[in-house]
């Protein structure tokens, strides 16, 4: 937990717009939350079976008010503070959507009050976290001379 802790802590440290600090995070340690979570998707989205998740051993859902002006923007920033230190410490993360895009459904409601998140919070983003099935580092390659311009 420590490991954990330490990669959270370093998503809270992000910047949020005018300093408002809205976003909050849940963290999904336990194995039966996980699976009601991946059964509320495969219902809200009339889908057999849902594989999004990877068998990743902790999801953290990355919640603020519905009407947070800079929900989107601020949960942006944590998230990717949290995968930047997840993958300093050689774990394995990823950004998720599905709970954003079902945010309003019944069942996805029910199953977020019992994590303790109320109707009026929605859930920005999931990050799945665990240790990679593939020790290969793979440097990503970034085609930076096509993608930035410098205006003198």
């Amino acid at each position: 937990m420590g490991d954990l802790s330490l990669i959270l802590k370093a998503g809270l440290a992000a910047p949020s717009g005018k300093n408002l600090q809205e976003c909050n995070l849940v963290v999904l340690i336990e194995e039966r939350s996980i699976s009601k979570t991946i059964q509320t998707i495969e219902k809200a989205k009339n889908i057999e079976r849902y594989t999004g998740f990877y068998r990743a051993p902790v999801l953290v859902l990355v919640c603020a008010p519905r009407e947070a002006v800079y929900g989107t923007q601020d949960s942006a920033c944590i998230i990717e503070n949290i995968l930047i230190a997840a993958t300093s410490l050689k774990l394995g993360g990823t950004w998720n959507n599905q709970l954003t895009t079902i945010s309003d459904n019944k069942d996805v409601i029910n199953l977020l009050s019992n994590f303790g998140i109320t109707s009026n919070y929605k859930v920005y983003g999931t990050i799945l976290l665990g240790y990679p099935l593939f020790n290969e580092s793979k440097e990503k390659q970034i085609d930076a001379k096509n993608r930035i311009s410098y205006i003198t």
